[in-house]
């Protein structure tokens, strides 16, 4: 009997094969989407979750960050470029929350149970805070705090400081 521990999970072959590819790609370099195909033999455009998982394996294992070029393929970037991903997430994130709070404004409210009435309500004081934290401004103001610090803020303390909130 095989006492050996196995994860739980395992990569397909394809995944894996693609992880070999993009072990090898110096930062700053692009591998094409056609070049990934002939790897695993199939468009890899139409496996997305394949080329995702083996994005995951290599920032997981080798701390290799990959961004789209898109119509084109994947390149590896850079320190500065891991960074500036952030201005890209941030964005990402307040548009997100303003699309789903006018969602959820288009409710009958006081058709809803009391339940649903405080859930609904939650969530509007959840996306809004996500709203508030994710500005250019919120951002700015929390990096002085950061400069000032010289680290990394603790959570709270670092919401409160995104939002100017007096101390």
């Amino acid at each position: 009997m095989d006492t050996k521990q196995h994860p739980d999970f395992r990569l397909s072959s394809d995944s894996a094969a693609l992880v070999k590819s993009l072990e090898h790609i110096a930062v700053g370099a692009t591998i094409t989407y056609a070049a990934l195909s002939s790897v695993i033999g199939r468009d890899v455009t139409k496996f997305r979750g394949t080329l995702e998982t083996a994005r995951r394996a290599v920032q997981r294992d080798n701390n290799m960050v990959f961004d789209v070029v898109r119509g084109v393929g994947m390149i590896r970037l850079n320190d500065s470029e891991i960074v500036d991903l952030s201005d890209k997430a941030r964005a990402h994130f307040r548009r997100h929350s303003k699309r789903t709070s006018k969602k959820l404004i288009c409710v009958n409210y006081s058709a809803l149970p009391k339940d649903k009435q405080t859930k609904h309500n939650a969530a509007l004081s959840m996306f809004g805070i996500l709203s508030e934290l994710t500005t250019s401004a919120s951002q700015k103001r929390l990096e002085e705090k950061v400069e000032l610090a010289g680290t990394q803020l603790p959570y709270a303390r670092a919401a409160m400081d995104a939002l100017g909130a007096v101390i």
